[in-house]
């Protein structure tokens, strides 16, 4: 018994002596916990989130481009659905697209050939209102000129006419008195500027006179003698009458008077040929209005074809977008970085909807769960820099905790009836391992060593 007895001691103190040196060990290696924790280490598996890879539509499987245990890249080709009818979908989406564009291009060039009549027949009407205004502005002045030119005409007739009368009949007693008068007139200034010519030359003789005295009284009497012969004459043809020249002569103007009325009358029927003109330019005017009218609604439907195309446009887009967007479905790529872990499907299966093709296991969101005594919390807070190691190698991690679990989870220490101790509970800590390098497999075990530097 006694031997048995020593046998035990022997091995709790070597028990006792190994969990020292542990202890001591790890202490040196990062950093302590507190004093008031237990002997033993917490400790954790390295884990990782798993992503299910699934099609977004249900299809048959037409290629499978990687297996298990193949690392993947975020956005990396999985796997491919068949895809034949939906390629047809997006070439035919394509089609209508391309001619919707092409309606398009069609329908804005009516609009610029619309446009391109509104300023033609917009031409027409400034044409026509020109030629309308030009045509009223030659009535006005035709009409004027020529009721002027009968007034004129009229007037040369009549004069012409009273000049004919008056030769035919003759002189009147007034005519050959006043010729008699004038006679009579011209003789006594004729004698006057004789008698004045002779009393010069006596003078000028005398050198009483100059002679430019003689040549002034010259140029008298002969002034005088032409105007006294000249009235002679006069009075001879008044006593004589017309002559039968005279009187055909008068006849010929009085015709061409007559001749002159006629041809002004004529000019006034010119003026209602020219009011038919302005018509006729007014009727040209409100025709090339009713034009542009047309013109300006052409505009219009063009504008509308336009816009039609436009939507047409829309629509394809939309539908070639749809068409795109469901062959996007026929390809898997992975959503993260990571490793395949599984696969469920093989090539040439069908694919359900949102049924997973694979299992992948991110690389880049690991992490790991300690179960930590409450006596070595002190005073953890999500968000706190902490210390890991892995038990593999010893190499120390910093880490980050993530989650700090509010309710207790089980005691890792129960106190005995003799004792008097407590009980030691445990406490979740979600710690994020972003150090944590891509060879370390998930799986690993890591060592709790207390808070880092903050």
């Amino acid at each position: 018994m006694k031997a048995k007895k020593y046998t035990i001691y022997a091995v709790l103190i070597v028990l006792i002596a190994i969990g020292i040196y542990a202890l001591t060990a790890f202490q040196k290696g990062g950093s302590s916990l507190s004093a008031d924790q237990s002997s033993s280490i917490p400790t954790a598996y390295v884990e990782s989130d798993t992503l299910n890879a699934s099609f977004k539509m249900a299809g048959r499987i037409d290629q499978m481009l990687v297996s298990e245990g193949d690392k993947v890249k975020k956005g990396q080709v999985l796997a491919h659905l068949e895809s034949r009818e939906l390629e047809d979908k997006v070439k035919q989406a394509q089609a209508a697209l391309l001619a919707a564009q092409s309606n398009v291009s069609k329908a804005k060039a009516g609009v610029l050939q619309a446009q391109a009549g509104v300023g033609q027949a917009q031409a027409t009407v400034s044409a026509a209102q020109a030629k309308k205004s030009q045509g009223t502005t030659a009535v006005g002045v035709t009409a004027q000129a020529s009721s002027s030119q009968i007034e004129q005409a009229q007037a040369a007739a009549a004069a012409a006419k009273a000049k004919l009368d008056a030769l035919k009949s003759g002189a009147r007693p007034q005519e050959l008195e006043q010729a008699q008068v004038s006679v009579k007139a011209a003789k006594e200034t004729l004698d006057l500027t004789t008698k004045n010519l002779e009393r010069a030359k006596k003078l000028q003789e005398a050198g009483a006179a100059t002679q430019a005295s003689l040549d002034q009284a010259t140029l008298d009497h002969q002034q005088a003698e032409a105007k006294y012969n000249s009235a002679s004459q006069q009075l001879n043809m008044v006593r004589e009458g017309s002559r039968k020249e005279e009187i055909t002569a008068a006849e010929a103007q009085y015709r061409q008077a007559l001749a002159a009325v006629k041809e002004a009358q004529a000019g006034a029927g010119k003026v209602t040929l020219q009011q038919e003109d302005v018509k006729a330019a007014q009727a040209s005017v409100e025709q090339a209005q009713s034009a542009v009218k047309a013109a300006q609604s052409t505009v219009e439907q063009a504008q509308s074809a336009v816009a039609g195309a436009n939507a047409q446009v829309a629509q394809a887009e939309a539908a070639l977008q749809e068409a795109q967007t469901y062959l996007s479905y026929t390809t898997l790529r992975a959503s993260e970085d990571g490793i395949v872990k599984s696969k469920s499907l093989s090539l040439g299966e069908m694919a359900s909807a949102g049924f997973p093709v694979y299992t992948i296991e991110t690389s880049t969101q690991r992490w790991a769960k300690f179960y930590v005594p409450e006596t070595s919390l002190n005073g953890l807070q999500p968000g706190d820099a902490v210390q890991v190691k892995l038990l593999s190698g010893g190499k120390e991690l910093k880490g980050k905790v993530i989650l700090l679990e509010s309710a207790a989870d089980f005691a890792i220490q129960k106190p005995s009836q003799s004792s008097g101790d407590k009980d030691v509970r445990s406490f979740g800590v979600k710690i994020a391992l972003p150090d944590l390098a891509a060879s370390v497999p998930t799986g690993s075990t890591v060592l709790f060593t207390g808070k880092g530097a903050q």
